[in-house]
């Protein structure tokens, strides 16, 4: 009864101890007292004697324990588990391989279960029907397409490669119904040559292709031109109209609202294309002549024909233009064509065409007949005797076209306007004249105010107590009845600033406010802030000016001011000053906004399992987009998460002294890789808040997808050559514990993850 019990308190110290048992197994002088340990007839026993034999190389005493194991663990009665048993033969294949190879090969081909049934061919016989040279027309592009044409008849396109895309619309005549409407939604290379055949084709099918599909404006002018020659009924599609008339705009469409001229210009072009148009586009006709006819009149010129052609379009309700009493396109109310002419919608058109119908009704008697068929007959008569009188005829003629009342408040209004040519920009040297239509105005006074501060964008200012800088009259001779234009000369405005010129006589006055030259401020981002320049009319920089930003003051150095970024939400909205000259301005956000930008480089050819491959970062920290010292970053981790097949995942942790500036991080690729997500982050401190934030980035590289698709199973029963474990207790030296704990494994399946590689067997 005390052997049993001795032997249980033996393993139990094994059991509580294992590895202590191995560190002295592994060191020779000290393997026999741990073999002593160890209790007869089991399992450890078997494995580390038999393990002490081979490592002595006492073959003979190694058999006799294998046999001695082998019988044991055959013993129905008290069996012994045979764990580790094919290691050790294993292992004795191997070695005997230096003394026998061919012996040892044998019994190793026998235990995989590997069968060489492959016999060598006869060479000359094989040669002779082996082919000598490629046939060119075997790997030729059309062998490729014919094979595609064979795979999929009806629709072969679909796996073709850009490229080949692009060369087969070359054979747009052969095109099928299908294909012609597939391409239309999926090819996108505008520049190919039939592109434009393509889209006439796909128009012509019935039905067509829906517009909808086509976007118009990826298109040149020429391919537009092309498509409404060749597919007339496109002029029809407002869309395709609107993009039309995009590709009029200038290459720099900012001109368009600092320069009249240039405006007009592209409208008269617009003008000449709407002319063309079908009456479905009505309302983008009238849009375009509209302001047509407003900016040549700012220009000094009056088209009769245009203005003809605008009173023409078909209205239902106005108060000037006569009815349409049947017309299918009725010109719209407003219509926002804002995208295609870079000009607000219309209101209200009366005013316009009043002003257009004096300068013609003004000139005879007779000058009503081309309106008489667009305006109403009672308005154009009394419009046409309004501007024969303003005109100065006689009065006895005309007189009697107004009611008595009517005809009083014309001679006695007076009326101070300016001219629609009066420009809206003046140079800081230019001289200053401004058009004046007037009436009834024998004493004339000019009333001169000059602004300093901020800038107004408005003469209707308050005046009230204030002094003109600038006083003085003018006289006319004019009938009160006649309506005259004057050029009224300021030469009072000298050099660049602002000023609220007011025109009065009889008790009606006119304001204008005058700004000579013009400041537009230019921002820019940098890593600390923004930058501030000035630049006047002539688009030349200002080199000193200043900035009031709530209480901050800040003045410009060589004609660059920079404002630094801070905490506590500081102001962003100032006032600029150069000069008499100031405008307001509002800066982007004044608090700092860090992120961490990185590139990881890995080359997916070097991820060869349980092999190390390196890792290259290339790191940016950024504020508002623009590059800060690296070195603000603290603490930075790289962290590397892996998913193995199984649903096992790997996770390895970079951190100090993490070197984010050297050539590669050495990292080692597990095996069974599915998928390799890396993250880097660190901490960084906000200077314009003081607190401490984590940033990170992150990219996954996704591999061995086949693997993970295909549950194939393996070709052999037992495993592969390369899963032959060569495990020994003397191996344990080999490795740190660093090395053992690289990796640290995480599984949510049933099945646990096998052991590294040469790690020693366990006791049992």
């Amino acid at each position: 009864m005390k052997i049993p019990f001795l032997l249980f308190i033996a393993t139990l110290g094994l059991r509580a101890n294992p590895e202590l048992f191995l560190e002295n197994f592994a060191d020779p002088a000290t393997r026999p007292a741990a073999l002593s340990t160890l209790t007869p007839g089991t399992r450890n026993y078997f494995f580390h004697t038999a393990l002490d034999h081979q490592l002595n190389s006492r073959e003979k005493e190694y058999l006799e324990t294998i046999s001695a194991w082998k019988a044991s663990a055959e013993d129905k009665q008290n069996s012994v588990s045979a764990e580790g048993l094919s290691t050790l033969e294993n292992r004795r294949i191997l070695f005997a391989y230096e003394q026998n190879p061919k012996a040892a090969l044998a019994e190793l081909t026998e235990t995989l279960g590997v069968d060489f049934i492959a016999t060598k061919p006869d060479s000359a016989a094989t040669n002779k029907a082996l082919p000598t040279s490629l046939n060119p027309a075997v790997i030729d592009p059309a062998a490729f397409q014919n094979a595609a044409e064979r795979a999929n008849p009806r629709a072969p396109h679909l796996t073709y490669s850009d490229r080949l895309l692009y060369e087969s619309l070359g054979n747009l005549d052969n095109f099928t119904e299908s294909r012609i409407r597939w391409f239309v939604e999926n090819f996108d290379r505008q520049d190919h040559p039939h592109y434009t055949d393509l889209i006439t084709k796909a128009l012509a099918l019935e039905p067509p292709v829906a517009t909808e599909k086509i976007n118009f404006g990826l298109l040149t002018l020429t391919q537009l031109d092309e498509l409404k020659k060749e597919t007339p009924y496109l002029l029809s599609n407002e869309e395709f109209n609107i993009d039309y008339l995009k590709k009029l705009t200038p290459a720099h469409p900012a001109v368009l609202v600092r320069h009249p001229a240039s405006h007009a210009a592209f409208l008269s072009a617009c003008k000449d294309y709407v002319l063309t148009l079908p009456p479905s586009q009505n309302s983008l006709k009238a849009h375009v002549l509209y302001h047509h006819l407003r900016l040549q009149e700012i220009l000094g010129n009056h088209s009769l024909n245009d203005l003809l052609a605008y009173l023409a379009l078909p209205r239902q309700h106005h108060p000037l233009i006569s009815h349409t009493e049947k017309s299918k396109f009725i010109v719209g109310s407003g219509g926002n064509f804002t995208a295609a002419t870079q000009c607000p919608e219309i209101h209200v058109d009366s005013p316009l065409i009043e002003s257009y119908l004096y300068q013609f009704l003004k000139e005879s008697d007779t000058a009503n007949k081309p309106f008489i068929p667009h305006i109403q007959e009672e308005r154009l008569a009394e419009l046409h005797a309004r501007a024969r009188l303003l005109a100065g005829a006689d009065p006895s003629r005309w007189a009697s076209a107004l009611t008595l009342e009517d005809y009083k408040a014309l001679r006695e209004e007076t009326r101070i306007s300016f001219a629609p040519s009066a420009p809206s920009l003046f140079a800081a040297d230019e001289d200053i004249s401004l058009p004046l239509d007037l009436k009834n105005t024998p004493e004339f006074l000019v009333r001169i105010y000059e602004l300093e501060g901020a800038e107004e964008d408005s003469p209707s200012i308050d005046l009230d107590g204030l002094v003109p800088h600038m006083t003085r009259t003018i006289s006319f001779e004019q009938a009160p009845l006649v309506l005259h234009r004057e050029i009224i000369a300021l030469p009072e405005l000298e050099g660049a600033g602002q000023w609220i010129v007011e025109f009065v006589s009889n008790q009606i006055s006119a304001r204008a406010l005058v700004r000579k030259g013009n400041i537009t401020p230019h921002i820019t981002r940098t890593a600390t802030g923004q930058t501030i320049r000035l630049f006047d009319e002539k688009s030349q920089p200002v080199p000193h000016f200043t900035l009031e930003l709530g209480s901050e003051t800040y003045i410009a150095e060589e004609g660059v001011l920079t404002v630094p970024d801070a905490a506590n939400q500081p102001a962003t909205s100032g006032t600029l000053t150069a000069g008499k000259l100031s405008t307001r301005i509002s800066l982007g956000s004044r608090s700092e906004s860090l992120v961490l930008e990185t590139s990881f480089l890995l080359d997916r050819e070097q991820l060869l399992a349980d092999l190390q491959t390196t890792l290259h970062l290339r790191t940016r920290l950024t504020n508002h987009g623009q590059p800060v010292p690296l070195d603000r970053l603290k603490s930075p981790v790289l962290i590397l998460k892996a998913t193995l097949l199984g649903g096992i995942t790997t996770e390895r942790v970079i951190a100090d002294p993490l070197q984010l500036a050297t050539n590669g991080i050495p990292i080692l690729v597990p095996a069974d890789l599915l998928s390799l997500t890396l993250t880097l982050s660190g901490s960084v401190t906000s200077a314009s808040s003081g607190e401490t934030e984590t940033l990170t980035a992150s990219e996954t590289f996704k591999l061995n997808g086949a693997r993970k698709r295909s549950a194939s199973p393996p070709r052999f029963s037992h495993p592969p050559p390369t899963a032959i474990s060569c495990t020994c207790a003397v191996a344990m030296a080999s490795y740190s514990r660093t090395d053992l704990s690289t990796w640290s494994f995480s599984t949510n399946s049933t099945k646990s993850p096998s052991p590294p590689a040469f790690a020693p067997m366990p006791p049992a």
